[in-house]
């Protein structure tokens, strides 16, 4: 008796069932249910921030750990520095020669955050990078972008420049300085030289000018400006994808979905279709 299967008709679509555990539709072939693509594209852009709405709540605790890190690396540093060179440390006028240390800290922050937008467009580590920060800092509300940079700001100069120069020097600082900075990804390393060179500028600054304000106001800037530009086009990024994944969603007959507390938006389409 011959057993082989019917023909299947020309206008029947062979459609795979997803597992019931499973959020992604499991598709081995071309031949896949109309408008799924547009419900996986919808499933990514559910996981993007949505610049339209509220900002999501940030990762947990790490603006916390953040400041707790670096608060820790300040009271130390400053710790040290006050058993070892006394009040007179602390103490600075405001003359023209600090005045001008914190003009050339300005100039010099616009320089390099200039700088790194051009890297960013021209070269393929740097949004690597940025890909990569954004994760973190994606979700973060602007003032908290502003802590950290705060934060890391004092913490660092005053452990490199105020505490660790004075006796290593500009040359050994630095390249602790551009070490720590050492990603675990060996296709972003070629960050370690750009902070390399900060090391060396930041600790050029200190050493012209011989107060820790103007490398502090400079490492604020750097940080603040490019992680709220990084911040910004990733939220571009997303409302871009948002807007596209919708357009095909119509275009699919799907219904656009409301956002949930958290900014997040729900695909009723694509969980309803998982088949309990």
């Amino acid at each position: 008796m011959n057993h082989t299967m019917p023909p299947t008709p020309p206008d029947t679509q062979v459609i795979l069932k997803p597992p019931k555990d499973s959020s992604i539709p499991n598709t081995p072939d071309s031949r896949v249910e109309p408008g799924i693509e547009a419900r996986i594209e919808a499933r990514i852009e559910a996981d993007v921030v949505d610049p339209t709405h509220a900002p999501m709540e940030s990762p947990v605790g790490f603006t916390a750990i953040a400041m707790l890190v670096y608060g820790a690396v300040s009271l130390l540093s400053l710790g040290l520095i006050l058993w070892r060179e006394g009040f007179e440390f602390f103490t600075f006028s405001i003359d023209r020669h600090l005045a001008n240390g914190l003009l050339l800290a300005l100039v010099l922050a616009l320089f390099t955050v200039g700088a790194s937008q051009i890297l960013s467009r021209y070269t393929l580590w740097t949004r690597r990078l940025e890909t990569e920060l954004s994760m973190v800092i994606g979700p973060l509300p602007r003032y908290e972008i502003t802590l950290i940079a705060i934060a890391s700001s004092i913490g660092e100069e005053t452990f490199f420049r105020g505490l660790l120069q004075p006796y290593l020097g500009l040359v050994i600082t630095s390249t602790i300085f551009g070490l720590v900075h050492v990603p675990a990804t060996p296709a972003l390393r070629p960050w370690t030289l750009f902070a390399l060179l900060m090391g060396f500028v930041l600790g050029s600054v200190y050493q012209s000018t011989g107060s820790l304000l103007p490398p502090i106001l400079l490492h604020f800037l750097v940080n603040d400006l490019n992680l709220a530009g990084i911040v910004a086009r990733h939220r571009k990024t997303a409302a871009g994808t948002s807007v596209c994944c919708r357009e095909q969603g119509e275009k699919q007959g799907i219904e656009p979905q409301s956002p949930d507390r958290t900014g997040r938006s729900v695909d009723a389409n694509l969980d309803g279709g998982r088949g309990g």
